[in-house]
């Protein structure tokens, strides 16, 4: 299946999608590559982020960790793909 894309897309505003937006969507639901993409490139806080405990995820991929907060004593963890967990506090 093809999702159809919009012909003349125009680029929205900071409040309302536009026609790019929607073919971008478009694209990506019908399996084309959109790598143009940063999710979080932007992104900053000034003040804090809120992080919810969790028990301990499984390991992620090769080349990444993943930082949480393990519920069972509090702290900050980084668990790395080989499964290792380093606590950060």
């Amino acid at each position: 299946m093809t999702w159809k894309t919009v012909p003349d897309g125009d680029v929205g505003d900071a409040t309302h999608f536009g026609g790019n937006d929607v073919n971008k969507i478009s694209k990506l639901f019908s399996g084309i590559d959109v790598d143009d993409i940063t999710i979080l490139s932007d992104w900053k806080h000034d003040n804090f982020v809120d992080i919810k405990a969790i028990t301990e995820p499984s390991s992620p991929v090769s080349g990444y960790v993943r930082l949480f907060i393990d519920s069972a004593d509090g702290l900050i963890k980084i668990k790395k793909s080989n499964g290792d967990v380093v606590i950060v506090e």
